[in-house]
C-alpha cells in the first residue's frame, strides 16, 4: 500500500509536468506577449497522459473490490507484458550518442534536474504521509 501511494504521487506529477512542458513549448513556437490557443498546447500535449488517467479512473472505480479479483489479474498480467514489451522496443531504440551529445546536454541536464525534483517532491509526500499524517490516520 505505501508503494502504491508513493507511485501515484509520483504519476500525478507526470501529469502535472506534461501540462508544463506543453505550455512552455506552446509559448515557445509564438511571437512575444502572444498567447498560444488551446487548440496549440492540445496539439503539443501528450495524449497518452490523457489515456493513462482515463485508465486509472476506469480501473478504480469498476475494478474496485474483492469481485472484481480475476479481472484485475488478468489486467495486472497483461499490464505487465505490455510495459515488458515497451520497455524493450525503448532500449531499442535509445541512441546514447545522440544523449550525451553537445546539442543535447541542456536536455538532459533539464531531464535530470526533473527527475531530481520528482524524487524530492515523493520524499516529502511520502514523509508527510507515513512520518507526520500516519499517526493521525490510525
Amino acid at each position: 500500500q505505501t508503494a502504491i501511494i508513493v507511485k501515484s504521487s509520483q504519476n500525478v506529477l507526470l501529469g502535472i509536468a506534461a501540462f508544463v512542458i506543453s505550455l512552455y513549448w506552446s509559448y515557445k513556437g509564438q511571437k512575444k506577449r502572444q498567447r498560444p490557443s488551446v487548440r496549440v498546447i492540445w496539439e503539443r500535449f501528450p495524449k497518452f497522459v490523457v489515456g493513462f488517467v482515463a485508465v486509472s479512473l476506469l480501473f478504480s472505480l469498476f475494478f474496485a473490490g474483492n469481485e472484481a479479483a480475476p479481472a484485475r489479474t488478468s489486467a495486472k498480467m497483461f499490464s505487465n507484458t505490455l510495459f515488458s514489451i515497451a520497455f524493450v522496443c525503448i532500449g531499442l531504440e535509445t541512441r546514447f550518442r545522440d544523449i550525451f551529445s553537445k546539442e543535447n546536454r541542456r536536455t538532459f541536464w533539464a531531464f535530470m534536474t526533473a527527475q531530481m525534483f520528482n524524487i524530492v517532491v515523493t520524499l516529502i509526500v511520502a514523509y508527510l504521509l507515513f512520518g507526520v499524517l500516519k499517526p493521525y490516520l490510525n
